[in-house]
């Protein structure tokens, strides 16, 4: 009977150590199962967020409003935050709805639309101040823009022309009425040294040369502007280079034009006095016609760009008396020769008469 009793205690006590390493287990399973799934919120801040305004655009011209916004966004699900976050990915958009607004100047609550259910965003600035105006749309003269003390020394523009020379300005009626005039300014004024054509933005301007709202057709005009530059004759000259040719003592140049005109600013103009043309006389050993560029600093410009020069070979006079030896030599070798044959046949002819008589 005692034995049967601790027989029983035995198993009891089996069954208890077993039910505890059955909980042991299954609690650090639940651990480690529910650790990926961290309550720890992440952040994101968005900047330059567009913000999409609803509008009548047929009737109204909208101004005075801050383009995008910044976004702030929070979630514990890290992957949904960084596909928001994305602008690629990003499914959210911040709205600014006028639809039930007239003209004057408003403060608009801006609403984040489509965002994920697993993230949450504050806008900032969360309030977007607008003013609207009935749209009107007018005609007006383009006139070119610049400024004479930012080009070169000397430099003049003396005509200017655009194309087209009118645009169709898009505004709001208030807005149009500060319109001063709708000007191309014309680009990299500081190096205009000689007639050019640009491709120019357009803008409507007040009395204080500040640009105004407005939506321009065309954007863009083509700006021809013709230049009066400083000139100045300047003498050229040869740079000789290379190792001329055996026998060979010096060249002679001859410039079919001898000057060039040089057009640009002033400053440069005053450093220059001779311009020097390098020429390679290496490989000439006969008279030649060469074509060589001007070579000038940018931006100044030379007219003619480019000269025909002349180049002759002058040979020494041992060089040239050998070469009328050696010639000499192979002429009268030629007559000899000649006259070798002539005798030969000569005796042969009168060998043969001999034989016959």
């Amino acid at each position: 009977m005692k034995k049967l009793k601790q027989k029983r205690e035995l198993v009891n006590l089996f069954i208890a150590l077993l039910f505890s390493l059955v909980l042991f287990f299954n609690a650090n399973g639940t651990k480690r199962q529910s650790a990926p799934f961290s309550s720890e919120a992440y952040e994101e801040t968005v900047e330059e967020v567009p913000v999409t305004i609803v509008y009548n655009s047929n009737d109204y011209f909208i101004q005075g409003y801050e383009a995008t916004v910044t976004v702030k966004l929070e979630s514990i699900n890290r992957i949904q935050l960084n596909a928001e976050a994305n602008s690629e990915t990003r499914k959210f958009k911040v709205v600014a709805d006028l639809s039930e607004l007239g003209t004057g100047t408003h403060d608009v609550p801006l609403k984040v639309e489509n965002l994920s259910n697993s993230v949450s965003a504050t806008v900032d600035p969360h309030v977007f101040t607008v003013t609207i105006e009935n749209k009107v749309t007018q005609s007006f003269p383009v006139e070119v823009n610049f400024s004479q003390k930012e080009l070169p020394n000397g430099t003049s523009i003396s005509k200017t022309a655009l194309d087209p020379e009118t645009v169709q300005v898009t505004t709001g009626d208030q807005t149009v009425k500060e319109i001063a005039k709708v000007i191309a300014p014309l680009q990299s004024v500081g190096e205009i040294n000689e007639s050019t054509q640009q491709t120019v933005p357009v803008y409507a301007v007040n009395e204080k040369g500040e640009v105004l709202p407005a939506e321009i057709d065309p954007e863009n005009v083509e700006a021809q502007v013709l230049v009066n530059s400083p000139q100045k004759d300047v003498g050229l000259a040869i740079e000789e280079q290379g190792t001329p040719a055996q026998g060979i003592s010096h060249f002679e140049f001859q410039f079919e034009q001898s000057h060039a005109t040089i057009s640009g600013a002033q400053e440069q103009l005053d450093l220059l006095d001779t311009i020097m043309i390098p020429i390679d006389v290496t490989d000439i050993t006969e008279e030649s016609t060469i074509e060589k560029e001007v070579p000038v600093d940018e931006p100044l410009i030379a007219d003619p760009s480019v000269v025909k020069i002349k180049v002759v070979p002058v040979y020494e006079e041992n060089s040239q008396t050998n070469e009328s030896t050696e010639q000499s030599s192979k002429e009268q070798s030629s007559k000899t020769s000649s006259s070798s044959t002539v005798t030969s046949e000569t005796i042969s002819t009168t060998d043969s008469t001999s034989a016959s008589n």
